[in-house]
């Protein structure tokens, strides 16, 4: 099996996921990575507790709150200095660009359990 061949596999899982719950693809994605790929537990137990599985996948709605009035400011994981609209904030107000975040997605789906950033809690 190539890496193409793999790349394929989960881009359409993600999709029967995203379908099947009525959720976009990047949260399809988190939340297969919470149920560790297992579509049968997805099915199992995501309706009638979609809320509560979100929460504990980390899908709990977050408000953006700019923390900063600078038209730029720095990433805390790359140094790179972006405009705002670039990054996304957590609820305990740690932020991150977007290409850190999709970067943190890739490798807990690649490798989950190998990479995991210390501030997320993991």
């Amino acid at each position: 099996m190539t890496l193409n061949d793999i790349k394929i596999i989960i881009k359409d899982k993600i999709k029967q996921i995203s379908e099947l719950l009525g959720i976009t693809d990047d949260e399809a994605l988190i939340i297969l990575n919470h149920f560790k790929w297992r579509k049968d537990l997805i099915e199992s137990e995501w309706f009638g507790n979609e809320t509560e599985i979100s929460k504990k996948a980390g899908l709990e709605p977050v408000e953006t709150v700019f923390l900063t009035k600078a038209p730029e400011i720095t990433c805390s994981l790359c140094f790179d200095t972006k405009p705002q609209n670039e990054f996304d904030y957590l609820k305990c107000s740690h932020q991150l660009c977007k290409d850190c975040w999709k970067e943190y997605i890739y490798y807990n789906v690649k490798l989950p359990s190998k990479l995991l950033f210390h501030f997320l809690g993991n």
